[in-house]
C-alpha cells in the first residue's frame, strides 16, 4: 500500500462494523445455524482489522491482515486458559465480547473469513479510487507535427506544435519535448490579439527557433481557423511576426550580424576540414570556399562534445551551386547533433551573405539529409525568412496531472 489511510473515514467504518456485530446477536434467531455459528466471530475479526488499519495507517493491506489474524488467533488460544481472574473478566459483557468465552475450532475459520473479507474490501476500494483518480487527473493537449521549410513530408525540419490554455511547469514542457523526439517542440498560448511562444529541444529551452515558429504559424493559419494575414508572437527573443505571402509563410526575425572571432580548440580539433573564416553571433559561423566542403564535413562527435554552446551551435556555410549560399548546423552535446533546417541560424547567415554578395534577397539551401530551402531578405535591423510547411500528423497528448507538480 503506497497511500495513507484516512483515519476519520476508518473510524466511521469501525463504528458501522461494531453496530453490525451487535445487530448480529439480535438477528441470530432469524438466521440459519451455519451462519450464526460464524457471523459474530467473522464481524469481530473484521473489527480488529479496521482497528489495526487505523493504528497502522501506512502499512500494507496484507500486513494489517496478517497482524489481525495473529491477534484473533492469540485471543482464541488464550481461551484454553482458565483462572478465576480472567473468567471473572469473561463473565462481563465487554470482557466476553473481547476475550470470548471458550475455545472453538470453528472460530479460527470465522476469523480467517472476517479478516479476508475486510482485506478484500479494502483492496477493491483502493483499485476503484485509483481508477477514479486516473479518470479525473488526465488532461489532453492537441499536438501537430509539421515539416517546415519544405512542401513535402519527410523533408525539411520536423517540429511538434502543442497548443496550451495555460503554461505548464518547465519540467513538463521539457518532458513532452523529450518524448516527441524531434529537433524542436513549440508551445504556444493565446495572449490578447497575439500569442506567446516558447521552444524546447529534447535537452533545453531555446531562445529562438525558426522552423518551429514557421510550424506554429502553419498550425494557427491552417488548423485554428485564424483568418488574419499576420500572426504576432511574444517570445524570449522579443516580438516576432509571421505573415502569409501566397503559399509561403514569412518569418520576421531579429538581425544577428556575426563578427570575427577565435575558433575554440574543441571545435577546430573536431573538424576534418578547417574553415577559411570564423565569425560569432549566437552561433559560431564557419565560412568555407565550396559547397563540396560543406557536404564533406564530418565533425568528430567525441571531440566536439567537449564544448557546450547552449543555446547556440555551429553553422558551416559556403557559396552554393544552385543557391546563393548553403549551410549545415551542428549542436555539440545535444540529443540531435545535426539540425535538418535551422531558421534562426539565418538571422546571422543572411546579414553576412547579403554584405558579401551585395544583394538583399537570397535563396538558401541547408544540406542536411532531409534538406530544406529558405527565401531570405535583409531588412537592415530585421531578417525576413520565407518557407513552406506541411502537416505530417495531428493528435492528442495525454498527461497525468500528477506529472504537472
Amino acid at each position: 500500500m503506497n497511500r495513507s489511510r484516512n483515519r476519520f473515514l476508518y473510524t466511521l467504518i469501525l463504528a458501522v462494523v461494531v453496530v453490525l456485530g451487535l445487530m448480529s446477536r439480535h438477528l441470530s434467531a432469524h438466521l440459519p445455524h451455519a451462519i450464526n455459528l460464524m457471523l459474530g466471530d467473522a464481524i469481530w475479526a473484521s473489527m480488529i482489522f479496521v482497528m489495526l488499519a487505523i493504528v497502522l495507517k501506512k502499512t500494507s493491506t496484507a500486513r494489517v491482515a496478517l497482524a489481525s489474524l495473529l491477534f484473533c488467533y492469540a485471543i482464541e488460544i488464550t481461551q484454553l486458559y482458565h483462572a478465576p481472574w480472567i473468567d471473572t473478566l469473561r463473565a462481563t459483557r465487554i470482557g466476553g465480547l473481547i476475550l470470548g468465552f471458550g475455545f472453538l475450532w470453528s472460530d479460527l475459520v470465522a476469523y480467517a473469513v472476517g479478516v479476508a473479507t475486510a482485506a478484500i474490501v479494502e483492496k477493491i476500494s483502493i483499485k476503484l479510487n485509483k481508477k477514479n483518480s486516473i479518470k479525473h487527473t488526465m488532461i489532453t493537449l492537441p499536438i501537430y507535427q509539421v515539416d517546415a521549410f519544405t512542401s513535402k513530408v519527410f523533408r525539411g525540419n520536423s517540429a511538434c506544435v502543442v497548443m496550451l490554455k495555460d503554461w505548464l511547469p518547465n519540467n513538463t514542457l521539457l518532458s513532452i519535448a523529450k518524448e516527441n523526439g524531434v529537433a524542436e517542440t513549440a508551445f504556444f498560448t493565446r495572449k490578447g490579439d497575439g500569442f506567446h511562444l516558447r521552444w524546447f529541444t529534447p535537452d533545453i529551452e531555446m531562445d529562438l527557433c525558426g522552423h518551429a515558429t514557421l510550424a506554429t504559424a502553419h498550425v494557427i493559419f491552417n488548423h485554428m481557423g485564424y483568418d488574419g494575414q499576420h500572426i504576432h508572437f511574444k517570445s524570449a527573443s522579443g516580438d516576432l511576426s509571421v505573415g502569409r505571402e501566397g503559399d509561403l509563410l514569412v518569418l520576421d526575425f531579429p538581425h544577428r550580424k556575426p563578427f570575427p572571432a577565435h575558433l575554440p580548440i574543441e571545435i577546430a580539433e573536431s573538424l576534418n576540414i578547417q574553415p577559411k573564416e570564423v565569425l560569432l553571433a549566437r552561433d559560431y559561423v564557419l565560412v568555407y570556399e565550396t559547397q563540396e566542403e560543406i557536404e564533406s564535413l564530418a565533425p568528430n562527435r567525441r571531440l566536439i562534445d567537449r564544448i557546450n554552446l547552449d543555446p547556440g551551435g555551429i553553422v558551416v556555410t559556403a557559396p552554393g551551386k544552385e543557391a546563393d549560399f548553403v549551410s549545415r548546423f551542428f549542436t555539440p552535446q545535444a540529443t540531435i547533433f545535426e539540425d535538418p533546417v535551422t531558421g534562426s541560424a539565418h538571422c546571422s547567415l543572411v546579414p553576412y551573405w547579403c554584405e558579401r554578395l551585395g544583394k538583399k534577397q537570397l535563396y538558401a539551401q541547408q544540406l542536411s539529409q532531409r534538406s530544406g530551402e529558405l527565401f531570405c531578405t535583409d531588412m537592415g535591423d530585421r531578417v525576413l525568412i520565407k518557407g513552406n510547411a506541411i502537416t505530417y500528423l495531428e493528435g492528442t497528448i495525454r498527461v497525468d496531472e500528477s506529472e504537472l507538480a
